[in-house]
């Protein structure tokens, strides 16, 4: 209500004064109002009623920094977008309302049954309560993407939740803004890097925690009896029975197979004519590179056939002995060394080659 003294007699619009900045957060139902001042004092028979009224507020994320573009929403309806430093503005009326924001990624706090007057300076601040934690699962060529389990657990202890990735292999949820252990179980013998991941989820969305299947490299070499180990020697990675990868050297002695997923293989070496102290190495592929094979050239087949069984020995051109019992039929010879050899045998057998080479 308002009084005003000594009015002169006439004629008069009383209305708000516009000049006034505080003014401008009204808006009232018309401009103005009639009133005649004459010999009495005058009571307006109707006064301007506020219709609405300007009030902004802060939507502020979990350290209390101003949230841009950030769509505030009173009773569940858009209404206007924050700044850049977070604040906003909208015109509203007397009455209780359901007040909240919303951005892409982000939880905030409903302001629930809130009272809002013209009397009141600002609206309460809406801070994000949840962010969201994010990620993706990357396979081998071949293997499901879908369905492996996301733990994730609060480094605080007690709350865990768990996720399974979808058809693409990623994963979401709305969290509590705190620190997290996320870890991955894709299937027994299934090894994933990094093992576990911390995220710091209180600075923000986290939309990039990713994981991959182990793939490692197995390596190694060959060591053969001459210094050059000559061409067409053939090394196999085995995984359950089947070739997984192969790999020819020739005119080298080392091998190298990228990008192997963690299991258990046998790498098998092979070369016409060569005999090897061992065939095939077991090896278990987990979150470290295997690079200590070695295969060793134990020495150079030849077939030898006799009636009945045997014992020779061969003589090196350098005068190496080697002695070796033959069974009846052939017998496949693994000779340490290469050169020419002579054969010496029981005299009592008759030896149609008595050298070779």
């Amino acid at each position: 209500s308002f009084v005003m003294d000594h009015v002169p007699f006439g004629q008069y619009h009383v209305s708000i004064d516009k000049k006034d900045p505080q003014s401008s957060r009204y808006e009232f139902d018309r401009e103005s109002v009639p009133v005649t001042v004459e010999h009495s004092p005058v009571t307006l028979e109707s006064s301007l009623s506020l219709k609405q009224f300007v009030i902004g507020g802060k939507v502020l994320d979990f350290k209390g920094n101003g949230v841009a573009k950030a769509v505030v929403a009173v009773n569940g309806s858009p209404v206007t977008e924050t700044d850049q430093s977070g604040s906003y503005s909208m015109k509203t009326s007397i009455g209780s309302y359901s007040i909240t924001a919303s951005k892409e990624n982000m939880l905030f706090e409903e302001l629930k049954g809130y009272e809002l007057s013209p009397q009141l300076r600002r609206i309460g601040s809406i801070q994000a309560s949840k962010y969201s934690l994010c990620g993706k699962v990357f396979m081998e060529p071949g293997s499901p993407v879908q369905g492996h389990k996301i733990s994730i657990r609060s480094s605080k202890g007690g709350r865990q939740e768990s996720l399974v990735t979808d058809g693409k292999g990623e994963f979401c949820a709305m969290l509590a803004p705190e620190e997290y252990v996320l870890s991955v179980f894709a299937g027994t013998g299934i090894i994933m890097t990094p093992a576990e991941k911390k995220v710091a989820l209180a600075d923000g969305p986290v939309l990039n925690a990713e994981f991959r299947q182990a793939a490692l490299h197995v390596q190694g070499s060959i060591d053969c009896l001459e210094s050059n180990c000559g061409d067409n020697i053939k090394v196999n990675l085995v995984k359950d029975g089947q070739n997984f990868k192969s790999e020819t050297l020739n005119g080298k002695s080392k091998f190298s197979f990228a990008n192997i997923p963690a299991g258990p293989y046998t790498v098998t070496v092979e070369k016409k004519d060569w005999c090897w102290k061992s065939k095939s190495i077991s090896v278990k592929v987990g979150t470290e590179d295997s690079s200590t094979l070695k295969f060793v050239q134990a020495g150079f087949l030849t077939n030898v056939e006799v009636p009945r069984p045997v014992a020779v020995q061969l003589v090196h051109q350098s005068g190496a002995k080697y002695d070796f019992k033959l069974q009846t039929g052939q017998t496949s010879l693994c000779i340490p060394r290469s050169g020419a050899f002579t054969i010496e045998s029981d005299k009592c057998v008759r030896l149609t080659e008595k050298s070779f080479s």
